[in-house]
C-alpha cells in the first residue's frame, strides 16, 4: 500500500516502514532531463526549487492536474515495483462537495484523479489495483483515535502551507460534522504576510518565493554569502499574531453554523504546526499537537484504508 498526502508544499509519502517528503516544486525543462509527463519533462523537488523559472502548486485544479506526476515520483521512492493500493486525500470541503456530486451521479472530481492515478506513466509505468481518496483533515483524527481514548467533539486542524483546513469530529457519531478549508491561510499567509515585511531589512529589497520564506522559517536564519543572520525573533513575533488570527478565524466560521459547537480536544496537526507548538494554551480544552505532524494526515489514511480493505 502507498499513501501519498499531496499538498501545496510536500508530497508526504508512506509505504510499509518507509516515508519521505517531496517538495511540490516543479520545472518544465527542455533538456532531456526530467521526468517526462504529458508531453513535456519536469525537473522535480528540491531540484526544481533551486533553478529559475520553478512552479509550486497554487490551486486544488493544479494540485488534482500534477497529482500523478508527484504520485509517480513518490512511487519511485518508494521502490513500487509491482500492483499495490493507492491511498491520497484531498481538502476537505473540496472532497465533500466533489463526492455530493459523485451520489447524484454526476462527473466529479474525486473519480476524475482515481482514473487518472490508476494507470500513470511517466519514465516507467505503474498500475494500482485500487486507489482511495481521503478527506484532508480526517486523516489526523484517525492518527490520533488509534492511540487514545476520545470522548466528545475533536476540533481538528491541519495546517499546511497554503490551506487550514479545520474539521470537527463526532466520537459518538464516528464522523465528521463541520468543517472547512480557508485557502490562502497557512504558512504562505504567514510567510507573506506577516514575515515577509520583517525580513526586507535582512534582504536588501530581494523578492523571496513563499517556498524560501518557509526554508527560512525552519532553518531561523537568512544566509547571504559567508553571513548569516538569526530571525528567530521576526519568526516568534509574526506566528503570535498569525496564531491569534488564524483562532479567531475559525471560532468565528464554527459559530456561523448556528447551535451549540462544543468540542473537548483541539488536535493540531499539517506542517504548520511545528510553528505554533509553543504559542497556543488552554485550561479549558485539551491542546495536542500530533507527533511527526506533517505525517499526521498520511498515517491515518493507512489507518482508514487497512479498515476499508480489512486488515485490521
Amino acid at each position: 500500500m502507498l499513501v501519498v498526502d499531496l499538498g501545496f508544499s510536500g508530497a508526504k509519502w508512506l509505504r510499509d516502514n518507509r516515508r519521505g517528503i517531496i517538495k511540490t516544486c516543479y520545472r518544465k525543462t527542455k533538456s532531456g532531463d526530467g521526468i517526462p509527463f504529458e508531453g513535456e519533462r519536469y525537473l522535480m523537488g528540491s531540484r526544481a526549487l533551486l533553478e529559475t523559472g520553478s512552479h509550486y502548486l497554487r490551486t486544488v485544479e493544479e494540485l488534482i492536474r500534477m497529482y500523478p506526476l508527484f504520485v509517480a515520483v513518490c512511487a519511485d521512492k518508494a521502490d513500487i515495483k509491482e500492483d499495490d493500493a493507492l491511498i491520497v486525500g484531498l481538502p476537505f470541503d473540496f472532497w465533500k462537495t466533489e463526492q455530493e456530486k459523485m451520489k447524484r451521479g454526476q462527473e466529479n472530481a474525486v473519480e476524475a484523479l482515481k482514473r487518472s492515478l490508476s494507470e500513470i506513466t511517466t519514465s516507467k509505468k505503474y498500475q494500482f489495483s485500487e486507489v482511495l481518496v481521503f478527506p484532508q483533515g480526517l486523516g489526523g483524527i484517525k492518527t490520533y483515535l488509534s492511540q487514545n481514548a476520545a470522548k466528545g467533539n475533536i476540533l481538528a486542524i491541519d495546517i499546511g502551507f497554503n490551506t487550514v483546513i479545520y474539521t470537527l469530529y463526532s466520537t459518538e457519531e464516528s464522523e465528521i460534522i463541520a468543517g472547512k478549508t480557508f485557502y490562502k491561510k497557512g504558512i504562505h499567509d504567514l510567510a507573506v504576510n506577516k514575515l515577509l515585511p520583517d525580513l526586507q531589512k535582512h534582504i536588501e529589497g530581494k523578492t523571496l518565493t513563499p517556498l524560501e520564506i518557509d526554508h527560512i522559517m525552519q532553518s531561523g536564519y537568512i544566509q547571504v554569502g559567508f553571513e548569516r543572520t538569526d530571525v528567530t525573533p521576526e519568526i516568534t513575533d509574526a506566528m503570535e499574531s498569525y496564531v491569534n488570527d488564524l483562532f479567531e478565524l475559525i471560532i468565528g466560521d464554527l459559530k456561523a453554523h448556528g447551535g451549540v459547537i462544543t468540542f473537548e480536544t483541539v488536535l493540531l496537526f499539517g506542517g504548520g504546526a511545528r510553528y505554533v507548538k509553543e504559542k497556543i494554551n488552554s485550561e479549558k480544552v485539551d491542546i495536542v499537537i500530533l507527533e511527526d505532524p506533517e505525517y499526521a494526515n498520511a498515517v491515518g489514511f493507512e489507518i482508514r484504508a487497512r479498515e476499508v480493505f480489512h486488515e485490521v
